[in-house]
């Protein structure tokens, strides 16, 4: 089976904004008028990510660094903003500093384990996706860590616990928007673990979710 073809949830999901709503509370040594200003940048920052426009994202987030140097959300999106630049390195770099600097900064946690996915440092990814769902957030966030979790084992070959991973993903959240996908690589799971019968449910059930998605399959007996 070519694995390199496995569409995962934590390509589309993983690298996330935080709400400002939930940030807030992270921040009792700010004043309203701060609280704007860090808001307005994370603001325009997404807005131009959103626009792929990664220079101008990263522009933004040395003005915001620079502005509020010891603010968490600041080290969060000089690390987004570097890994869409193509300096993961960097990005790992300013997770780690934002999480150290806030360690209830779960949204740091997860999207470092997803570039340390990217860079197929499968047993760190697996590491901070424990660190992420051990924080216990809301059902959705805890739903996405054991997804991205799931993944990270499976590509390290330890299928057996990557297939507990994705069970817990429908038991937290069975209506997550890309739980298609979920169902697809639970599918590959299942089939490299010799469960035909229960790949082919997957499979099933994920075309049913999404008929416009063109998934691939691979039958080793071909």
């Amino acid at each position: 089976m070519k694995k390199s073809l496995v569409l995962s949830l934590v390509i589309l999901c993983i690298l996330v904004s935080v709400p400002n709503e939930v940030q807030a509370k992270f921040k009792p040594n700010i004043t309203v008028e701060q609280m704007r200003e860090v808001n307005a940048y994370g603001d325009a920052i997404e807005t131009a990510i959103a626009k792929r426009q990664y220079f101008r994202a990263s522009q933004i987030a040395e003005q915001f660094i620079k502005k509020y140097p010891n603010e968490p959300d600041a080290l969060f999106a000089m690390a987004k903003t570097s890994y869409y630049s193509g300096n993961s390195d960097k990005a790992i770099e300013y997770y780690t500093k934002c999480y150290k600097l806030d360690n209830t900064y779960y949204h740091a946690i997860i999207n470092r384990g997803f570039v340390k996915y990217q860079n197929k440092d499968y047993k760190g990814a697996i590491k901070d996706y424990t660190k992420a769902i051990n924080m216990k957030y809301d059902n959705t966030s805890m739903a996405q860590a054991y997804g991205n979790r799931a993944i990270a084992k499976y590509f390290a070959g330890d299928l057996k616990s990557a297939l507990k991973d994705y069970d817990k993903v429908f038991e937290l959240e069975p209506n997550l928007p890309n739980i298609d996908q979920i169902h697809f690589n639970r599918g590959l799971c299942r089939y490299d673990l010799g469960d035909k019968a229960g790949a082919d449910e997957d499979y099933k059930t994920a075309r049913k979710l999404n008929p416009k998605r063109k998934y691939i399959y691979y039958d080793k007996r071909g």
